[in-house]
């Protein structure tokens, strides 16, 4: 998923800057905030996950951007 790396590198170059330029995590947040509208459903199981879109299903695989993201996320908890 292209979009992978760009949320990453926001919330790494905020942190590798010394927390000073706020537009990295406020972009960094605006992401987030997206992929939770958009990305965060609830499996046929009840369980909640990050899903892909591919016409207009949800697919509920494991990726690069759904292994990761959970992580990504502790790090921007931790930081801010």
């Amino acid at each position: 998923s292209p979009s992978d790396s760009y949320f990453e590198y926001l919330l790494k170059v905020w942190i590798q800057g010394g927390y000073r330029e706020q537009r990295y995590f406020e972009m960094f947040r605006d992401v987030v905030k997206h992929v939770d509208k958009s990305f965060v459903a609830k499996s046929h199981l009840g369980d909640t996950m990050v899903v892909e879109i591919v016409a207009d299903k949800h697919v509920y695989k494991m990726d690069h951007f759904t292994c990761f993201f959970p992580a990504v996320l502790i790090i921007a908890a931790q930081c801010a």
